[in-house]
């Protein structure tokens, strides 16, 4: 910073910039005397104004070291963790699970002992288990230093759909589970428009066959009620006016009628809890399909159940 006098005018020089330019002609002592004060009052402004900006910069440096210092400790604290077997996995929890076996979870979860607890994130092993069909919801947890609880919620197989030989599992909200040669001992449901050229394990029915599901479930929810869900064998809902029960192990076919009154249905399923209790296990069909205000239940004699 340069002050510099010249005849007319008081000017102050900061870097080759003029700061303060005054011309002080025709000014009386006085006059001079007070602006040279207020120029002096506004260099020394301007000096702290620069050393305080200085300062700024100063701290701004020290503050970066501070935060690059910092970061190099994270990185190493992280390497550490990464590489100590401290963190190694030596329990692997499985809680809740039915239909797969805790071998078979471990192994979709991609989790291997002795592998760093942090190698993988709780959202990679969740992924990894939804892959699963019968894997509906997951819960990780990490319990330092070496221990993974997995907490699974599965789909059950409630229906099976038959294709020549083989049968495809599915559970009640129609996600279709496995495609396999061997019979479970849940209810065949005929009539679906789902063919086999259309499964996609871990898919869902189609919107036709999601909507028919809803009357397969009310009539199987009101069969275990009534204590009549373990000997259904079989649900035709070729038409959806009618919708046909077997109960091989009963020798009876029931004919349920339109199925969407949930009233009307328990209404039907009552009245063939009532029959079932007074008859035998011999072959015939019930027609529960009328209007039961005006008209009797009936029934006819089978064969080829």
């Amino acid at each position: 910073m340069a002050q510099r006098w010249h005849r007319r005018r008081w000017v102050v020089l900061e870097d080759d910039e003029i700061v303060i330019s005054v011309d002080l002609t025709g000014k009386s002592q006085k006059e001079k005397k007070k602006i040279r004060q207020i120029g002096k009052k506004k260099i020394k402004k301007k000096d702290k104004d620069i050393r305080t900006s200085r300062t700024i910069r100063e701290k701004g440096k020290v503050s970066l070291l501070k935060r690059i210092f910092i970061l190099i400790l994270v990185v190493i604290a992280i390497w550490g963790i990464l590489h100590t077997k401290l963190f190694s996995v030596k329990n692997i929890v499985v809680l809740n699970n039915n239909h797969l076996t805790k071998e078979e979870i471990i192994s979709i979860s991609g989790i291997n002992q002795g592998d760093n607890i942090y190698k993988r994130s709780v959202k990679e092993i969740k992924k990894a288990l939804f892959e699963n069909a019968y894997i509906e919801d997951v819960t990780i947890k990490k319990k330092l230093p070496n221990t993974i609880e997995i907490d699974i919620t599965e789909r059950n197989i409630n229906y099976m759909i038959q294709f020549s030989d083989t049968y495809v599992y599915l559970s009640n909200q129609g996600y279709m589970l496995e495609q396999t040669s061997e019979k479970a001992n849940v209810p065949i449901i005929v009539g679906l428009s789902t063919d086999q050229n259309s499964v996609v394990i871990g898919g869902r029915l189609n919107n036709e066959d999601l909507s028919k599901m809803n009357r397969i479930i009310k009539i199987c929810e009101l069969a275990k009620v009534n204590e009549l869900s373990e000997f259904i064998s079989k649900i035709d809902i070729s038409n959806e006016k009618n919708y046909v029960v077997e109960m091989e192990s009963r020798g009876k076919v029931i004919n349920f009628g339109d199925c969407s009154n949930y009233s009307d249905l328990n209404t039907k399923m009552l009245y063939l809890t009532s029959i079932l209790a007074v008859t035998d296990n011999s072959k015939e069909e019930i027609f529960l399909n009328v209007d039961l205000n005006t008209n009797k239940v009936y029934s006819r004699p089978i064969s080829w159940l």
